[in-house]
């Protein structure tokens, strides 16, 4: 999910203290937990301009987040002031990232800390041999997500056709797209199971993909209204490992996927 929030709480006490080598060598630390241990990168400062910035990222006890996540990142700089968190679940049975929320100062859009929180996840991600990503995507966040990879992944016949519903009525299908987009409504409007099937969820997740490619331009005015499951894969990620190794190297981290 992605969400822009105006006030981000500040719970590290501690002043960071700015004496750092550029790029910053990953260290990771294990932390062991009722639930089960995780790795986790410890601080990474990370130059922006001529300030430095902090990510850091804690286990936190599900019972005090309201979002019952587990893992906590956060971006500071050394006097504590905060652009953004992101609350995810490493769930320890299926080995996926789960309830993803990343919420950024709102005076802090468009400056690449929801790509350095991003990059962070990616890190546990590798560390803790995690099998995918799964997230439901705020409409306003799908280009967001798109960006780094993240596939539309419906599987419920309900789900596939409020979306499809959805993007109907916002009347900025291509003209290209519009038979296409019916044969694909009345084929998954007549499937018998509540679980679409697999030729139809590739064509449906494809389909909801170059809608939203195809509308970035207007898309605060072509989103959908509900949120639409994505997701990132081990797979993909070795796909577009360079994609994100480049990532790292353009932040100053020494990291590689």
């Amino acid at each position: 999910m992605f969400k822009i929030l105006s006030h981000v709480q500040n719970i590290f006490p501690k002043k960071l203290v700015n004496k750092n080598k550029f790029p910053t060598k990953v260290s990771l630390k294990k932390v062991e937990t009722p639930d089960g241990n995780f790795i986790i990168h410890e601080q990474i400062p990370i130059k922006k301009g001529n300030k430095t910035i902090f990510l850091q990222t804690k286990v936190i006890d599900p019972e005090t987040c309201p979002l019952s996540a587990n893992i906590e990142t956060r971006i500071t700089d050394k006097y504590k002031n905060e652009f953004g968190a992101y609350y995810y679940t490493i769930a320890p049975n299926s080995k996926n990232i789960e309830n993803g929320y990343i919420q950024t100062k709102i005076n802090q859009r468009r400056k690449g800390f929801g790509e350095l929180m991003r990059l962070a996840s990616l890190i546990e991600f590798k560390e803790n041999n995690i099998k995918a990503i799964d997230i439901d995507a705020f409409p306003e966040g799908l280009p967001f997500h798109l960006k780094y990879k993240f596939k539309p992944n419906i599987t419920k016949k309900s789900d596939g056709i409020r979306i499809l519903g959805e993007i109907n009525r916002k009347n900025a299908i291509a003209i290209y797209d519009k038979k296409k987009f019916k044969k694909l409504f009345l084929s998954i409007s007549q499937e018998k199971s509540k679980t679409i099937s697999e030729e139809n969820q590739i064509s449906l997740n494809k389909f909801v993909e170059n809608y939203v490619k195809q509308n970035l331009h207007q898309w605060k005015k072509v989103k959908t209204v509900t949120e639409i499951p994505m997701i990132l894969t081990d797979k993909m990620i070795r796909q577009f490992a360079d994609f994100y190794n480049k990532l790292f190297k353009k932040h100053g981290i020494d990291y590689k996927m």
